[in-house]
């Protein structure tokens, strides 16, 4: 037996696990010393077509070929990067559903609007800080706030 463990790192977020990035490292070292990864593990340079070339192919022709070879190209990347995702999300919970307009942060939170010259606060705060509103016995009379108390030329919240 090999005794591999599979670890899962989030995708494009390679910091996430060290082996990964061991294995970037490696890879840039290979590239700086002017050896591609083909040539890494298959032990050759890749071949192409360009040898093949002669002056009477049509660029039209070889366009085509190219544009053709860039597609398969990119649907393998997808498929790849769809398969890695499908792995990485496999553990993954799903996320909670808000809806607007919730100020409910769990069982025992809210989120309150504040006025702005209170945006220094934090907006959540624990059910037991906070009262119901009392309403007014009198339909649409809207008690105004007290005035700030000023002492020694300084007006207190």
């Amino acid at each position: 037996q090999l005794k591999i463990s599979r670890d899962l790192s989030t995708a494009y977020h390679a910091e996430t696990d060290g082996q990964t990035e061991r294995v970037n490292q490696i890879l840039e070292q290979y590239l700086r010393m002017y050896q591609s990864p083909f040539f890494t593990v298959y032990g050759r340079d890749p071949q192409f077509d360009s040898a093949h070339i002669t002056q009477d192919t049509p660029a039209g022709k070889l366009s085509t070929k190219i544009q053709s070879l860039q597609q398969d190209v990119k649907r393998a990347l997808e498929a790849s990067i769809n398969r890695f995702k499908r792995y990485a999300d496999k553990g993954r919970a799903t996320p909670p559903v808000f809806n607007p307009g919730d100020m409910k942060v769990s069982s025992h939170a809210y989120h309150l609007k504040l006025p702005s010259k209170w945006k220094s606060i934090h907006p959540v705060f624990h059910i037991s800080l906070l009262e119901p509103v009392k309403t007014s016995a009198i339909p649409n009379w809207n008690q105004e706030p007290p005035t700030p108390i000023i002492i020694e030329e300084e007006e207190e919240c």
